[in-house]
Parts: structure tokens; sequence; C-alpha cells
């Protein structure tokens, strides 16, 4: 089983978590208020939170994270969230903060 971008956000809008924590070799996190509690599923593989991070980061910003080893930008999620995406090298994989930041009303 692997995890998707769009499936961990879903999973954090669900469970009402503050932020998901990802670093390769260990499950997802979720922040409830105080508490970090484990995604039951398997562990990330070898750059997974990279490979994952390529699918909602913008070319600059990937350019960011290899220049300055950390970005941070905003990702509107479909749902009406939007996340703070904190990445960041620590030795030889990518770690990732999805910080729910807000929710917004389309006028639609």
């Amino acid at each position: 089983m692997t995890y998707s971008m769009s499936d961990l956000m879903q999973l954090a809008v669900a469970e009402g978590a503050l932020a998901v924590h990802l670093h390769d070799g260990e499950p997802p996190v979720l922040e409830l208020a105080e508490l970090l509690i484990c995604v039951e599923g398997p562990r990330l593989e070898p750059d997974a939170a990279l490979g994952l991070l390529r699918t909602i980061a913008a070319p600059e910003e990937l350019e960011e994270l290899t220049r300055n080893k950390n970005a941070l930008f905003r990702h509107r999620f479909s749902e009406g969230v939007v996340f703070r995406i904190l990445a960041f090298r620590e030795h030889d994989s990518v770690r990732l903060e999805l910080r729910r930041v807000r929710q917004y009303e389309d006028a639609a």
C-alpha cells in the first residue's frame, strides 16, 4: 500500500488533525491537539516523502528545497482547506509537515 497526498490530507480533515507529519521509514503521524498518533498502515518507503512532495510542489519550491534544504509554501486542498507545507532535508531524506492553516468557502 502506498499513500497519496490527497488521501493523507483528506484523513487530516476527517480526523480534525492540526497536521500530518511524514518521514521515510515511519508511518504517517497525525497531530491532534497535543497528541501525535501514528496512522495504522505501512511505513513510508525510502524517498516516499519526496515523491509525495513532488505531487503538489511547484518546480521553484522543489528548487528551494534543493538550494536551502528547506521549503515552505501553501497548498489549497480541493476539499476547502489550505495546508502550509514545510519540507526539509534531514540526513539523506525529506521530512514533511502538512499543517492545516484555515478553511475557506468557495463562492460558487
